[in-house]
């Protein structure tokens, strides 16, 4: 699933989001639970101008995989550019907070 899941995010930064969506269900016909496929897939929807259904994918990974901080984050980015400024602090303020060695 790795391999499909970076497959898709390097063809999502080249702004192919179609390819990288087909990349993310094809890890996901693999592992159903690949949350990475989901957050991958968020920000190709994200790219393709469908910030609501980018959410749910999101939402997905999160469930997935509760301590995936990039798809926190990649959701209240979504947020902010919808103009929610209080449910992107809030999604956030919920997100996990890293472990720091001391």
């Amino acid at each position: 699933m790795d391999a499909y899941t970076n497959w898709a995010s390097a063809l999502s930064r080249q702004g192919k989001s179609d390819e990288a969506i087909a990349k993310c269900k094809r890890a996901l016909q693999l592992d159903p639970k690949c949350a990475d496929a989901y957050d991958t897939w968020g920000v190709a929807l994200v790219a393709k101008s469908d910030p609501s259904e980018a959410i749910r994918k999101f939402g997905k990974a999160i469930d997935l995989n509760p301590n995936f901080i990039q798809a926190y984050i990649n959701w209240a980015a979504v947020l902010e550019m919808l103009g929610k400024h209080s449910e992107a602090e809030e999604r956030l303020a919920n997100a996990p907070k890293p472990l720091i060695a001391k």
